[in-house]
C-alpha cells in the first residue's frame, strides 16, 4: 500500500523520464519493453488510486448487521461492498443458535471470498480485452473476527452467546469495516397489496407480517407526477378507502416496524395495478342502512356467513361448471374479499360466525381489519389437511373469551361413549360409518363471558356460541341428521355442566351455521320441536346407508332469529334456506332482523356470487337482546 501511494505521489517524475528515454532510445525492442513498463505502472498507478479511494471509503460506519434469533436459529444480515470491483453484496445467513464463532467467522470469510473471485473473474475478463493487467481477489480478501468490547472473542462462544446475549457489546470486524450489531430489531418480515383496488372499497396490507415490533407505522400514498418524489401521501391508519381521486393509479405502501423507541428498516410495496372503478352499489349496501350503529350493551348484533372459500371458488370446476355466470375475475379472492371485508364491516356485528373461510383470508384480512373495530377472533379449522374452517368475531367490550373447543364430528362417534347408540348403527353398516366418520365437518364451541354494564344489578351471564358447516351432499340428509344430533348432545352436555358448576349464571346458547338443511329436514325439526325420532324419514334417505336404533332430543326451545327465507344459498341449480341463527327463547328476544337483498338484486347477475356478491349464500344478520331477568 506504502508504494503504490509512493507512486501516485512521484509518478511525474516517473513517467517524464520514461517517455524521454523511449524517444532517443535506439532499440524497437527496448522501446517495446519500455512501453510495456510504463503501461503496468500506469495501470498500478490508478488501481493504486481506487485502492486509497476504498481505505477512504472503509473507514466510514456501515449499515449495522441485523441479527434475529428466530426459535434454536440466529440470523444475521448484512451488507459487504469493494468499491475497486463496483462490488457490493447483501449477505443473509441462517446458522444454529449453537454454532461457535469460529465457524460462523470461517463460513462468512468463505462467502465473502466466493462471490470476490466472481466478481475479480468477470473484471479480468474486460482487463484481458482492454489489455489491463488482471487483478487477485485473494490479496484483498478480508479477515472477519468478533469483538466484545473491542477485544478478540473467545472462538468457542456459541452465535447465541456472542451475538445474542452480548451483542450491545460486540462488533463483527471485515477486514477494516467494522460492523455493530442490531440484536432483534423490529422487523418486516412479508408485505403485499392485493392484486385488484377498487374505489370504495378498503384496502389493506396483505400477509403483513412482524417480527419483534409491537406495531407498525403505515403511510399510503397515490403515485402523482406532480408531488414531490412522485408519490403523494393519502392515508396513515391500518386500512385505506381508495376514492375516485385515486382511479388509474397505482398505491403505494410504505411501513415502519415500531417495538417501544426502536424502529426497524421501511419496507415499500408497490400495487402491481391501477385503481380501478367498483362495480357500482352492491345490495350490501341497503342493508347496512340498518347496522350504521353499535347495538348497546346487553344487545348484540349475530351475523351468520358462509363466505365461499378460496379454496372451493378457485378452480376450473367451479369457473365453468359451478359458477359459470360469474366473471372470473369476480371469483378471484383479491376481488371478493374487498367486497366480504366491506360488508362484514358494514353490519357492525357483535358476534361474527364465519363459514369456509381460508386460513390466509383469516389471518391476513379479516382478524387484523376486525381487530381495529374492536372484535377478536377465533378460527377453527376443519378437519383432515383442509385449509377451511370456522370462525368466531365476538367485541371485546361485550363478551370475554373463556373457553373455546374444536370437536370433528366424525371423530366424536367412537370416542365418546356419549354417542353408543350411533356407534352401535355404524357397527352394524359399513357404508353408514365410511360416509359418517370420514367426513371433515366441526362444530366449533367458545365459551363467552357477558361483560355487564357498570351498574347492572343482575346475575352473570355466559353465552356458548356454537358454529358449524354441516355436510353437503344432496343424499346425506341421514348424515346431517346425525351431525347436528351429535351437535346437540355435545352442547346439551356442555350447558348442563355449565350451569351445575356456577349455578347463579345464566347460561345461553346462540347456535349459527351453513347447517345445508332446508326447513322441512331434520335440523330445523330438531332445533325446533326438540326431538328426532327413530323413524324419522331422513335416517332412510339413502339405501344402503339407513339409520338404525337412532333418536335425539333436547330439553331447550329454540327458535331461527331470521325465520325462514325462501333462501340463504341462491346458484344455477339449486335455491333454498341453508343458513340459520338458532337461539333460546327463555333467554332472549329477537330485536331486529336486517332484511335479505331482494329477489330482483340477487337475480339481476343471473345467481350467486356475482360482481355485487361475493359468495353463493347471503349473510344472515339479526339483533338479539337478553330477556329482562325473572322476578325473584
Amino acid at each position: 500500500m506504502k508504494e503504490l501511494v509512493l507512486r501516485h505521489k512521484v509518478h511525474r517524475s516517473f513517467t517524464i523520464p520514461l517517455i524521454r528515454q523511449l524517444a532517443y532510445s535506439t532499440s524497437l525492442a527496448n522501446s517495446r519493453s519500455l512501453l510495456n513498463t510504463f503501461r503496468c505502472s500506469f495501470t498500478l498507478y490508478k488501481f493504486g488510486r481506487r485502492l486509497v479511494h476504498s481505505v477512504k471509503a472503509m473507514e466510514s460506519a456501515p449499515e449495522p448487521v441485523i441479527v434475529n434469533h428466530v426459535g434454536d436459529r440466529v440470523q444475521l444480515k448484512f451488507t459487504y461492498s469493494e468499491p475497486q470491483f463496483n462490488f457490493k453484496r447483501v449477505f443473509n445467513m441462517d446458522r444454529s443458535e449453537q454454532e461457535q464463532m469460529s465457524v460462523l467467522t470461517a463460513r462468512i470469510s468463505s462467502n465473502i471470498e466466493k462471490f470476490l473471485a466472481k466478481k475479480a473473474s468477470k473484471v479480468n475478463k474486460k482487463n484481458r480485452s482492454s489489455g489491463s493487467p488482471p487483478v487477485d481477489a485473494a490479496v484483498i480478501q478480508p479477515a472477519v473476527s468478533l469483538l466484545l468490547d473491542g477485544k478478540p472473542a473467545e472462538p468457542q462462544l456459541s452465535c447465541a452467546e456472542a451475538l445474542v446475549e452480548q451483542g450491545a457489546r460486540a462488533a463483527l470486524h471485515i477486514g477494516r469495516l467494522r460492523y455493530r450489531l442490531s440484536v432483534n430489531p423490529p422487523a418486516v418480515l412479508s408485505l403485499s397489496l392485493p392484486s385488484s383496488l377498487m374505489a370504495g372499497f378498503p384496502v389493506h396490507p396483505g400477509r403483513l407480517q412482524l417480527a419483534f415490533s409491537e406495531h407498525a407505522e403505515l403511510c399510503w400514498q397515490r403515485e402523482d407526477p406532480a408531488a414531490d418524489g412522485g408519490w403523494r401521501v393519502v392515508g396513515s391508519s391500518h386500512s385505506y378507502m381508495p376514492s375516485a381521486e385515486d382511479i388509474g393509479h397505482r398505491l403505494r405502501l410504505v411501513c415502519v416496524p415500531v417495538n417501544g423507541e426502536r424502529r426497524g428498516e421501511t419496507v415499500t410495496v408497490v400495487s402491481e395495478q391501477d385503481v380501478q372503478a367498483g362495480p357500482g352499489p352492491c345490495p350490501f349496501d341497503q342493508r347496512h342502512a340498518f347496522t350504521r350503529t353499535v347495538t348497546c350493551q346487553d344487545s348484540y348484533r349475530v351475523v351468520s356467513y358462509n363466505i365461499l372459500a378460496d379454496l372451493y371458488a378457485d378452480s376450473d370446476f367451479t369457473r365453468t361448471v359451478l359458477h359459470p355466470y360469474c366473471p372470473p375475475y369476480a371469483l378471484n379472492i383479491d376481488y371478493r374479499k374487498q367486497l366480504i371485508v366491506k360488508e362484514l364491516m358494514g353490519y357492525n356485528g357483535d358476534i361474527v360466525c364465519l363459514q369456509e373461510v381460508d386460513k390466509k383470508v383469516y389471518e391476513g384480512d379479516l382478524e387484523p381489519m376486525f381487530e381495529t373495530a374492536g372484535l377478536e377472533g377465533v378460527f377453527t379449522p376443519k378437519g383432515g389437511q383442509v385449509t377451511e374452517g370456522l370462525v368466531c368475531f365476538y367485541r371485546s367490550s361485550k363478551l370475554r373469551l373463556v373457553d373455546t373447543e374444536r370437536v370433528v364430528l366424525g371423530e366424536m362417534v367412537s370416542e365418546d361413549p356419549l354417542y353408543a347408540d350411533v356407534e352401535k348403527a355404524c357397527a352394524q353398516n359399513d357404508q353408514l360409518r365410511d360416509r359418517l366418520t370420514k367426513r371433515t365437518q366441526t362444530l366449533q364451541v367458545n365459551v363467552l363471558d357477558v361483560v355487564p354494564p357498570p351498574d347492572a344489578d343482575r346475575p352473570p351471564r355466559r353465552l356458548v356460541v356454537a358454529n358449524t358447516h354441516l355436510y353437503f351432499h344432496p343424499n346425506a340428509d341421514h348424515i346431517r341428521a346425525l351431525q347436528i344430533g351429535i351437535c346437540m348432545r355435545h352442547l346439551e352436555r356442555l350447558i348442563e355442566r355449565l350451569r351445575t358448576e356456577e349455578p347463579g349464571r345464566e347460561v345461553a346458547l346462540l347456535f349459527c351455521g351453513d347447517f345445508n338443511s332446508c326447513p322441512e329436514f331434520s335440523v330445523l325439526r330438531l332445533m325446533t320441536t326438540q326431538r328426532l325420532e327413530e323413524d324419522l324419514q331422513d335416517f332412510s334417505s339413502a339405501p344402503g346407508e339407513e339409520v338404525h336404533g337412532v333418536s335425539f332430543q333436547h330439553p331447550y326451545r329454540i327458535a331461527s332469529a331470521c325465520g325462514t327465507p325462501e333462501y340463504t344459498n341462491y346458484v344455477d341449480k339449486f335455491r333454498g334456506c341453508l343458513d340459520y341463527i338458532f337461539y333460546m327463547t327463555d333467554f332472549m328476544d329477537v330485536q331486529q332482523v336486517v332484511p335479505l337483498p331482494s329477489h330482483e338484486e340477487v337475480t339481476r347477475h343471473t345467481a350467486l356470487p356475482s360482481v355485487v356478491i361475493p359468495s353463493d349464500h347471503l349473510a344472515l344478520v339479526a339483533d338479539l337482546g337478553w330477556r329482562p331477568a325473572p322476578p325473584n
